[in-house]
């Protein structure tokens, strides 16, 4: 907690100046009624610096609320209530609000750590690698019980080894981003243990008809505060290299923005979904039929200066190029 106020850092800043202006009245011989004009003259320096700020923050907020409010979004045909991910052609919102128990589960995400591949440093990210197989299908021999193994819902879930994360430039074309082997900090076991986190990643694979399937696993947590602007998505419309991809927001906490676009080009010319997600709903998207993004989030304007607002979302991701991310296409299976 800080034990400064932004009023506080005002005054101290303003008396800095009328200490800079002593001193230059001091070294040029200017009379006191010189030197107090002096000083009116940095108090109102101070206040068109605070003036200008706001002024930049409000533009950002009417240039996001604009650009929001101006996309047209394309009409296209979707099946209504899709029983699994095969029938979706592009995307389905789902409610999962009696799935998972935010409140909970967004007091975990305050130990996510922050992600060094985001130079802006507002967003956090955990991520883990998962096989993933129908019981069915699956021999018990290779499943010991154990925090790392589990059984839920008509699948058998192994927490593999931490890997790194890859992608190639032909799908993260953000210099220094594509092609680039990134290590990021394992998801904890206290959200890997929880049983609401387990049935969630059940649905998905029941939903996806996974039958023997390497999954990735994402905590993702976007922080904003007065003077900085949460970049959600820094790629712009992509696509990732899965065959589906499922975000779940988990909390939109003080913020504005963050509004989920789906296109049908990579331009975001043809945008077929425009909508601000809310905590509980589950947007399942086919990597391969639409490129994804998400505006950048704000500050919220009622919140005062000194407090942050945050998105929290998960990620989970299968098929297509998952074993070039996780390394495994350069290696046997174990």
């Amino acid at each position: 907690m800080s034990f400064l106020s932004w009023d506080s850092v005002a005054t101290g800043t303003w008396m800095f100046g009328v200490l800079i202006s002593a001193a230059v009245a001091a070294m040029v011989r200017i009379t006191p009624r010189s030197f107090w004009e002096l000083c009116q003259w940095s108090a109102q320096l101070d206040l068109l610096n605070n003036a200008r700020a706001n002024t930049e923050n409000l533009g950002a907020k009417v240039g996001l609320k604009l650009r929001q409010s101006e996309t047209q979004v394309t009409t296209y045909s979707e099946i209504s209530n899709p029983a699994t991910f095969n029938q979706i052609l592009h995307f389905h919102i789902f409610d999962d609000s009696a799935t998972l128990d935010f409140s909970s589960l967004s007091k975990l995400f305050e130990q996510v750590p922050v992600d060094p591949y985001v130079k802006a440093g507002c967003r956090y990210k955990t991520l883990a690698w998962l096989r993933v197989q129908r019981i069915a299908n699956a021999a018990s021999a290779q499943f010991p019980s154990s925090e790392r193994h589990w059984e839920t819902d008509g699948y058998k879930f192994e927490w593999l080894p931490h890997s790194s994360f890859f992608q190639a430039a032909n799908f993260n074309k953000v210099s220094g981003l594509g092609g680039l082997v990134r290590q990021y900090p394992p998801v904890a076991a206290e959200v890997m243990g929880r049983a609401d986190i387990r049935r969630f990643l059940a649905k998905y694979a029941t939903k996806a008809e996974l039958n023997d399937e390497y999954m990735l696993f994402q905590c993702q947590r976007t922080v904003v505060c007065r003077d900085q602007i949460g970049q959600t998505v820094v790629e712009g419309f992509h696509q990732d290299g899965f065959d589906t991809v499922a975000m779940t927001i988990v909390q939109r906490s003080n913020i504005v923005g963050g509004t989920s676009q789906l296109s049908l080009d990579a331009n975001g010319d043809s945008i077929i979904l425009n909508e601000e997600l809310q905590a509980g709903q589950t947007i399942v998207m086919k990597d391969q039929a639409v490129y994804h993004y998400a505006t950048e989030t704000l500050l919220d304007e009622e919140c005062s200066s000194d407090e942050v607002g945050v998105r929290d979302i998960l990620l989970v991701s299968h098929g297509l190029h998952i074993r070039d991310m996780m390394g495994l296409s350069k290696m046997d299976d174990k």
